[in-house]
Formats: C-alpha cells, sequence, structure tokens
C-alpha cells in the first residue's frame, strides 16, 4: 500500500505520521512515505528523522521537490545509520549539496537495507567522490542516482 500525503504550512509532520501510523495494519506488508510540499524541507525532514527512527515499517521513503538542503540530509543521516527496514530514499530536486551528500555516504558506511539513494537534480558536487566511496563497503546498495546534479 502506497500512502502518499500533502503537507500543508499547518499540518505538523509529527501529526501526520501518527495519522498514518494509526491507519497501518501493521501485519500487512511494509509501506511507503511520499512526502511533497515545496517548502516542507530541512525542518520535516529532522522531524519525520525523529518520528521515524525506530520505525520498523518504513520501506520507502520519498521526500521530492521539498526544498531540502544539507541540514534535512544531515538529519536523515542519523535515521539512515539506524534504521534497518528502509530500502527505498528518494529526495529528488531538492538543493542538498556537498555536506549533505557526504553524510549520506557516511550513513551508506553502516546501513545494510538501502538498496536505493535517489539524489536526482540536487547540487552534490564533490559529495559525489564521498557517496562512490561508500559504495564498496557496502553490500545492499544498488543503485544511487546523480543525474542533473552540479
Amino acid at each position: 500500500r502506497n500512502i502518499k500525503k500533502q503537507l500543508s504550512g499547518s499540518t505538523p509532520v509529527t501529526n501526520l505520521l501518527n495519522n498514518v501510523r494509526s491507519s497501518w495494519d501493521l501485519n500487512k506488508l511494509k509501506q511507503n512515505l511520499k512526502i511533497t510540499s515545496d517548502g516542507a524541507g530541512d525542518q520535516e525532514a529532522n522531524m519525520i528523522a525523529k518520528a521515524l527512527e525506530k520505525d520498523r515499517y518504513i520501506e520507502t521513503l520519498e521526500m521530492n521537490k521539498t526544498g531540502m538542503t544539507d541540514t534535512g540530509a544531515i538529519a536523515l543521516d542519523e535515521y539512515l545509520k539506524a534504521n534497518t527496514t528502509l530500502k527505498y530514499l528518494r529526495l529528488q530536486e531538492n538543493k542538498i549539496g556537498h555536506k549533505g551528500a557526504t553524510a549520506l555516504a557516511e550513513a551508506l558506511k553502516v546501513n545494510e537495507t538501502l538498496k536505493e539513494l535517489d539524489l536526482w537534480d540536487n547540487e552534490v558536487g564533490t559529495g559525489a567522490i564521498k557517496l562512490a566511496e561508500a559504495i564498496p563497503g557496502n553490500m545492499s546498495i544498488q543503485d544511487i542516482c546523480l543525474r542533473s546534479n552540479a
């Protein structure tokens, strides 16, 4: 089941996640969480990372076009280091730069479940080198998308 929620400026992410979780049948298939909102960005990435810290049900997290920068990617780094269920992380069309990409590369060194990291159309720059350096030590990653990056 794919759960799509549109954030508005007045909807706190933690309430959103609690509402979504309360509707889940935790005995069913793993869940997908898609956050789409221009301007959701860093604060919401931090709140989501904290709210999902101990989550064992989300396999796909999409935060495309949220305006996320390095700050949000760094918040997700800690989540990825502890998470054991997330397989797909899609952060397309954001503003993640070198620092954020480097933080995500550090997470890849310890995360054993992530299969896909999609950073299409960001600003990772030389952070791409750090991501490439993390690949040999990660047995689960199958795809890192870096198309359209500066």
